[in-house]
């Protein structure tokens, strides 16, 4: 029975968890190349790809997101702990006793209303006597949405953020730079954003061009100033 039961809490959180990682890995990816003005559909990443960007994502968020989900967290179980507590209670099964009258008085006056037309409702019967799980249940799905929502919001404006740090850093020599040739142009300077199976992006200072991997002749990229110099 415990064996069952962990294998059920398994199929319950990993499908939640999996998706939660592939959304933050997707929506940090997507706003990162658009901050650049490129489009994310030339860039597909793999199923894996994404869920592990998504959990370095979520590891990114900063100190101060991890105490508020911690706080949240820590809510939930001493909520679900205090209703498991309250639950011995006499005054808590006069409480539920009462919703149930009330639920199953206005039953009645619907039928009375109807003068009959309305049948018997055993279904109604059956919510009120499970009103504590459905409310459970509503209030869990309520708490996964909002966690997925929180987490989607935080991941848009840490990829927005990481791509106006990397255009910064690289403008002021600190980051990677990529002496690319393109057809029969010059070799210019440019950050070298992502590659894709057939496309690769790069960050001119001023614009982002994407261009298809048989129109690079060459590329070269090179550390950062800094560590140029310290070596």
């Amino acid at each position: 029975m415990v064996k069952q039961s962990k294998v059920q809490l398994m199929l319950t959180v990993l499908p939640v968890l999996s998706a939660g990682l592939y959304l933050v890995g997707a929506i940090n990816r997507e706003s990162y190349l658009l901050e650049f003005g490129v489009d994310e559909s030339l860039f597909v990443q793999s199923i894996d790809r994404v869920l592990l960007q998504g959990f370095s994502s979520l590891m990114s968020f900063g100190l101060m997101p991890f105490i508020y989900g911690l706080f949240i967290a820590l809510l939930l179980v001493g909520a679900v702990i205090l209703a498991v507590f309250l639950s011995v209670f006499p005054v808590v099964h006069r409480i539920h006793g009462a919703v149930q009258r009330r639920l199953l008085s206005a039953t009645d006056w619907v039928r009375k209303v109807g003068r009959g037309a309305l049948p018997p409702a055993p279904t109604l019967v059956k919510l009120a006597d499970k009103s504590e799980v459905l409310y459970g249940y509503i209030l869990l799905l309520v708490g996964i949405a909002s966690f997925l929502v929180a987490a989607v919001i935080l991941s848009s404006n840490l990829g927005k953020k990481q791509s106006q740090s990397d255009k910064k850093l690289w403008a002021e020599g600190k980051h990677r730079s990529a002496l690319v040739v393109i057809d029969d142009e010059a070799a210019i300077a440019a950050f070298h954003i992502t590659c894709g199976s057939s496309h690769c992006a790069f960050w001119t200072g001023n614009e982002a061009r994407v261009v298809r991997h048989d129109q690079i002749k060459r590329l070269n990229v090179k550390p950062a100033m800094e560590k140029r110099e310290a070596k």
